[in-house]
């Protein structure tokens, strides 16, 4: 009896030792799949992060880009605030010289007008003496 006993206790160790050994490779199974699935987290993760670095590298170069481009354009509407200010500038100038010319021009209509009316004048004037001498002459001649 106490053989058996022995012997049950044995079977029951080889029993579990055998239960601990299969539990331990599939604990082994398990870590080894779990270091391979992390295996593959890293990967993707570090795949990640460079994809991340490579945008946030493109970010830099296109915000870098934006500057420059935005100080061009303030230089260029700055640029275009001068020529602006310059042809008003000018414009009022031959504004203010068209102005004048009109009013010379206007001047000088009036003195033509006058110096017209003048020699309108002095037309009728000579006219008027050219018929005379015509009378004279034609009573010259007559007599």
């Amino acid at each position: 009896m106490r053989e058996m006993e022995c012997s049950e206790r044995e079977a029951v160790r080889e029993d579990t030792s055998a239960k601990n050994l299969i539990a331990a490779a599939k604990m082994k199974k398990d870590a080894d799949a779990a270091r391979v699935a992390a295996k593959d987290e890293i990967e993707r993760l570090q795949t990640v992060e460079s994809e991340f670095e490579n945008k946030m590298s493109m970010a830099e170069i296109d915000r870098k880009t934006c500057e420059e481009l935005l100080l061009a354009a303030k230089e260029e509407l700055e640029s275009l605030a001068v020529e602006r200010e310059e042809i008003l500038r000018s414009t009022e100038a031959s504004n203010l010289e068209l102005k004048r010319l009109r009013e010379e021009i206007a001047a000088e209509k009036e003195g033509l007008q006058a110096a017209k009316a003048e020699l309108e004048k002095s037309q009728s004037s000579v006219q008027s003496d050219v018929d005379t001498l015509a009378q004279e002459k034609k009573a010259l001649e007559m007599s």
